[in-house]
């Protein structure tokens, strides 16, 4: 059988599942299955590459299903560790379950003499566990169902990562910008003849301004100015006074005619 090792992020365990009887070796992900109605089983080995010994336990999503022996247990520094995983088989028109998987948890071993078992059980020895616990994921396929589904999006990955850089798109995206920009410029100008500028706030303020100062000019240049009106009195005559003549009482200015002349 087709063996795949996997290394996990903290370097400690290395895992080596292999495929169902029947599975040809192209198939992308290791832990895969026939999709009929007989009893499967494959195996995982797991090699403990640390300085520790490391506790594990397995679980998977549909445990009526797909079954693990053994489920709990203790890895020394250097060795290895098999487990049997198993595939209960389908009924006759159940559908195939997908979006299943298998997790691997594993963390250092405390100090002490218990179990495997014990010790993920164990309230006191938890606390210890939790603390540098690791989880190794393995996706369920089915062969001629859903694994050449994997297999094609593990190559659309790989195309879109060796054609396309990181700042590629980017780039390409301020080109593209910039040409629309100097299009838009060109064609503005060749429309208007004043180019592309467009009036700030500031400038419409300015021109708004001149606009009314123009307008009070205009009203105040073509106003009318009326002449000014002039009042002439007109007196009677008398003769005048000698020293030899009696005195004559002068009329009241009541009795002054006046006649207003344009």
């Amino acid at each position: 059988m087709a063996t795949v090792g996997i290394e996990d992020k903290r370097e400690k365990l290395l895992f080596w599942p292999s495929r169902s009887v029947g599975i040809c070796a192209a198939a992308v992900n290791p832990v895969t299955f026939m999709p009929n109605s007989s009893k499967q089983t494959t195996q995982m080995t797991i090699l403990n590459d640390s300085k520790k010994t490391q506790l594990f336990k397995m679980k998977s999503t549909k445990p009526k299903m797909f079954k693990m022996r053994p489920v709990y247990g203790a890895i020394q520094p250097k060795h290895k560790a098999i487990i049997k995983l198993f595939f209960k088989g389908l009924k006759q028109g159940q559908d195939v379950p997908l979006g299943q998987r298998f997790t691997v948890v594993s963390a250092d071993a405390p100090p002490g003499k218990a179990s495997a078992e014990k010790m993920w059980k164990a309230q006191k020895f938890k606390e210890k566990i939790l603390a540098g616990i690791a989880k190794k994921k393995f996706a369920i396929l089915f062969a001629g169902v859903n694994d050449r589904d994997q297999e094609d999006m593990g190559r659309k990955v790989i195309r879109k990562k060796r054609v396309k850089p990181k700042d590629s798109s980017r780039r390409m995206k301020k080109e593209s910008d910039r040409a629309s920009e100097t299009s838009s410029t060109k064609n503005s100008g060749k429309g208007s003849g004043r180019g592309s500028e467009i009036p700030t706030k500031k400038k419409i303020e300015e021109l708004a301004a001149k606009i009314m100062a123009n307008t009070v000019k205009e009203a105040v240049t073509d106003e009318k100015i009326e002449p000014k009106k002039k009042v002439c009195l007109h007196l009677p005559e008398y003769p005048l006074l000698t020293t030899s003549s009696k005195l004559h009482s002068c009329p009241s200015m009541t009795n002054i005619d006046a006649e207003t002349v344009v």
